[in-house]
């Protein structure tokens, strides 16, 4: 048997993680002991708001006295008490992008995750992933979830694959994976009015962009992406 870390609000808005954590718990309860939920920014949580200080999931491994790094030390004080196999940082976003992985460099752990479920991923390898959670911890990737991506099948399907997961069983294959090559400007987004997540340019294959501004949750346009072989 496995034991599997489920990461929740890392933005304090961020929430379904926990969601996911009960309803495993509900339908699980033999595999409970085997799950750990970890809040990753309590204040924030509390408080209903993205951060306090600064956005936590772009200052690990820096040193600080903000209400952030504080919570980085609390987070990795749980996990080290726990000793996970796995990691799934849960994460959910206005824009509507359906649900992907986001990873550093694979690896034989980070490739039992993405076997979880069949969504495409997404591999980083820039100075945005070293400074993540993700980044720092080679058992770890992150799940995104679009808000109107959410539902009861969504769930369900998540906390079945999850106990495959814990229990070792064969999962199903994953989904494509796209390298990002570089994170989308505002003049890029600007110069393709309209542009859609997979819609391809020459820039690359474009995801998690936002239909307006409406939709922006954070700093980038979205991610531009190559396809590669799995």
């Amino acid at each position: 048997m496995k034991r599997v870390t489920i990461l929740a609000a890392m933005h304090g808005i961020e929430t379904y993680g926990i969601d996911l954590h009960k309803e495993f718990v509900k339908k699980f309860p033999n595999l409970a002991e085997n799950v750990q939920l970890v809040i990753g920014n309590e204040p924030a949580y509390k408080n209903k708001v993205r951060y306090i200080d600064a956005d936590m999931n772009r200052h690990y491994g820096e040193p600080g006295t903000t209400s952030e790094s504080k919570e980085i030390a609390r987070v990795e004080s749980l996990l080290g008490s726990f000793n996970p196999d796995y990691i799934i940082d849960i994460h959910t976003t206005k824009r509507n992008s359906d649900v992907f992985f986001v990873s550093d460099v694979p690896n034989d752990d980070r490739h039992v995750i993405f076997d979880m479920l069949h969504i495409d991923i997404c591999i980083m390898r820039d100075s945005v992933i070293k400074k993540s959670f993700i980044g720092n911890h080679n058992n770890a990737v992150s799940l995104e979830y679009s808000l109107r991506s959410i539902t009861d099948e969504t769930t369900s399907v998540f906390i079945n694959a999850l106990a495959n997961v814990i229990q070792e069983k064969k999962n199903k294959k994953h989904g494509t994976f796209y390298d990002v090559s570089t994170l989308i400007s505002k003049d890029e987004w600007s110069k393709y009015s309209g542009i859609k997540n997979y819609d391809s340019k020459p820039e690359g294959v474009a995801l998690m962009v936002p239909a307006d501004d409406s939709e922006m949750d954070a700093n980038y346009y979205g991610f531009w992406c190559h396809k590669v072989s799995n």
